[in-house]
């Protein structure tokens, strides 16, 4: 009996999560496809990665993401191409004009660049950090230094 009982429910819970799969599905909504691309461009949606490929449909609610090495063309039902450079990734949506859909566009990666002031050189991040660290390591060791008696 108890192996019935656990039988139908394993069952169950099969059938309910094919189910809530092909629901899922048929709420993917095609805003256009994916042309040109070249290097590492990935595609994620809720806990699913993959690799883009020319060809593959812009599904909204997605994030397309290039690496250092990637870009890759959005072609837009709408009528508009976004190009994505390396190291840059957009949230695909559906409702918006060319204008916002390129203004979501977002920078992804590579260092953190500080600049000095306006017409200043620029400080990565990395080592305005390390500089920092290694003020406050040799502040703390002249506090705790030991002298021989």
């Amino acid at each position: 009996m108890t192996r019935l009982v656990v039988s139908l429910f394993a069952a169950l819970a099969a059938l309910s999560v094919s189910v809530a799969a092909l629901g899922q599905q048929s709420q993917m909504k095609v805003v256009g496809k994916l042309k040109d691309v070249k290097g590492l461009v990935t595609v994620t949606s809720g806990d699913m990665l993959s690799t883009a490929v020319s060809g593959a449909p812009l599904i909204a609610d997605t994030r397309i993401i290039t690496t250092s090495s990637g870009q890759v063309i959005l072609n837009f039902d709408i009528g508009c191409d976004i190009k994505l450079e390396p190291n840059q990734a957009i949230t695909v949506k559906d409702g918006l004009n060319c204008a916002a859909l390129l203004a979501s566009v977002q920078a992804v990666g590579g260092p953190i660049v500080v600049a000095a002031g306006a017409g200043g050189v620029g400080v990565p991040g990395y080592l305005l950090a390390a500089g920092g660290a290694l003020i406050i390591v040799g502040a703390t060791n002249r506090q705790n230094s030991v002298s021989p008696d």
